[in-house]
């Protein structure tokens, strides 16, 4: 069985199960990213952030980076201790299935989240999820945005690179996110044609732009907007990441077009970053897989 249908299954099932029966379910072990990198943290001086005394508690699907990537790698920048609850808890799963389907909601003083990532921020009642908006609460609370007017920029280039992941998802599930993969596999062929022929290298353009751009304004810049790190950076780059991960061949060929040469060199250049390399470097970084951004051969060829 595929893993990608094992994985939908097993969430399935989740949504059917009880608090009893969701703790018997074993954890997915999915595989871990082909390259992985090494060295400390950024500035602050921890070996393991998310094991630290936690700030926030971020709840994600278990295994899978998926969008609950973007919280990870803005906390991770941020150098803010966290809980990450489904992967450091057998019974993790069991708080977020709880939570996303509580009945009555008037006892709680969280509100109602439709679905993850969800993010909990300790010592309050403050409950939020989409990740463009966690996003933003991070990057007013934790130094990830400027501000001055400049944070609406950082927040367009995010909304931009996560339209870009939405198309991404859509090439393997352009029909219905309930179905799989092989129930949808003509309708994706038909999908990546234009996806593949164009769009990634519209929006990679696009993103190339916007470097050239703060660069005009910066010359010594290594960043999206102004010159320090914003959450704008750690979601552009956890696209193009993910893009190159789903569609080597095709990021390959664009490495060797004019016109993305600033974006590729801002996306290996902040990889050196010391607190990107000890993440990537970590057990916290899972590996892709089944989640958003998946590789399959048959759609990563030119049609």
């Amino acid at each position: 069985m595929p893993v990608s249908r094992a994985i939908n299954q097993a969430r399935q099932r989740l949504l059917r199960t009880t608090t009893t029966q969701i703790q018997a379910i074993p954890r997915l072990h999915l595989r871990k990213p082909a390259s992985l990198y090494a060295t400390t943290v950024r500035t602050v001086k921890m070996s393991n952030v998310s094991q630290s005394e936690p700030k926030y508690e971020l709840l994600y699907w278990p295994s899978i980076p998926g969008r609950g990537e973007y919280v990870r790698l803005a906390l991770e920048a941020a150098g803010v201790p966290y809980k990450d609850t489904t992967n450091e808890s057998k019974d993790g799963i069991s708080s977020l299935i709880g939570l996303i389907s509580r009945g009555d909601i008037t006892e709680s003083d969280e509100s109602p989240a439709l679905c993850p990532p969800i993010l909990r921020v300790s010592g309050s009642s403050v409950l939020l999820s989409q990740t463009p908006n966690i996003l933003l609460y991070l990057g007013d609370h934790e130094g990830l945005a400027p501000t001055d007017d400049n944070k609406y920029l950082v927040h367009q280039y995010t909304l931009t690179a996560l339209d870009l992941c939405n198309e991404a998802h859509n090439s393997h599930h352009p029909v219905g996110v309930g179905l799989y993969y092989e129930d949808q596999k003509p309708e994706a062929l038909r999908f990546v044609k234009e996806f593949r022929g164009s769009r990634i290298a519209k929006f990679f353009g696009h993103f190339d732009k916007i470097i050239k751009y703060n660069k005009s304004k910066h010359p010594n810049t290594s960043y999206l907007v102004g010159e320090k790190l914003s959450y704008a950076d750690t979601t552009v780059w956890q696209v193009v990441d993910g893009v190159s991960f789903a569609f080597p061949k095709k990021v390959e060929e664009l490495k060797k077009e004019k016109g993305f040469e600033d974006l590729f060199a801002w996306y290996e250049k902040l990889k050196e970053e010391e607190w990107l390399k000890s993440y990537l470097e970590s057990k916290r970084r899972l590996g892709y897989s089944s989640g958003i951004f998946r590789h399959y051969a048959e759609l990563d060829v030119d049609q």
